[in-house]
């Protein structure tokens, strides 16, 4: 299927508003004036003003859809367990000493080998 470019709208009707939205948007200077249109300089620079105007609110929009999602992944983070409420204890430093042992680290080992340290 073919699509138009936006310069196609433009030479179909030049004075419609979308036309002078693609014209603003797009910054299309250049491109016009090699088909010979004129464009003056206040319409391009007040274009340039819209198309920086433009990129702040989408910029404004995007920083506020991901300061949404952050919230709203805070939600369903669960919370961390206060020691209080943990009903075994762990021999921390007899663990530490059976990795170093084995050469590994603690993160390294199985949860089997890890049991052996946890008294409920």
């Amino acid at each position: 299927m073919f699509q138009k470019s936006y310069l196609d709208y433009i030479k179909e009707d030049p004075d419609s508003e979308f036309s002078r939205f693609l014209i603003k948007f797009f910054n299309t200077k250049p491109d016009l004036e090699k088909m010979g249109w004129e464009v003056r300089e206040f319409d391009h620079q007040l274009a340039m003003e819209q198309k920086e105007e433009v990129r702040q609110r989408i910029a404004a929009e995007y920083n506020l859809l991901r300061m949404t999602r952050y919230k709203e992944s805070l939600l369903n983070t669960p919370k961390p367990i206060p020691f209080s409420e943990i009903k075994g204890t762990m021999d921390y430093r007899g663990l530490l000493a059976y990795a170093k042992s084995q050469g590994k680290k603690i993160s390294e080992l199985t949860q089997v080998e890890k049991k052996k340290f946890y008294t409920e």
